[in-house]
């Protein structure tokens, strides 16, 4: 909870805070944003996507920040968080990928083929945009 809390608070507000009551201030801010992020994984794990990619189930969502509070919620090999942001020049649209296993798969491998990288349980990579939903080019960018 405090963790949390230190992520989200800007710092010139930490320094306001009496220093005996910092502790109290980041776990009850910290177990809010704890809760909210919790509440936010269960809504995107019921409302995941299912596909299966080369039999590997696949729970696709539309987050890159939540996918591994979601793989642990799912009944899936992996769960594949997707987002749209603009290319390093500003002139493209990117999709991004952030993918999670728990069942063994190597995402490393599936983001190496498009550029990107990470470890054996989380990786991630970034495309262009095509203009065709990411939940229709999932199964084709998931292959392993």
């Amino acid at each position: 909870a405090i963790s949390e809390a230190l992520r989200f608070v800007p710092f010139d507000r930490l320094l306001a805070v009496d220093l005996c009551g910092m502790s109290a201030y980041l776990e009850s801010l910290g177990n809010v944003l704890v809760e909210r992020k919790q509440a936010s994984a269960l809504d995107l794990a019921a409302r995941a996507v299912r596909i299966y990619v080369d039999r590997l189930r696949i729970a696709v969502i539309p987050s890159t920040t939540l996918t591994s509070d979601v793989c642990e919620l799912v009944d899936a090999d992996l769960v594949a968080g997707f987002a749209y942001g603009a290319d390093e020049g500003g002139q493209r649209v990117r999709l991004s990928w952030s993918l999670r296993s728990r069942a063994g798969v190597d995402v490393s491998a599936i983001a190496a083929q498009h550029g990107g990288g990470g470890h054996t349980a989380a990786a991630g990579f970034a495309v262009h945009d095509d203009g065709r939903s990411p939940y229709v080019r999932a199964s084709e960018l998931l292959r392993v």
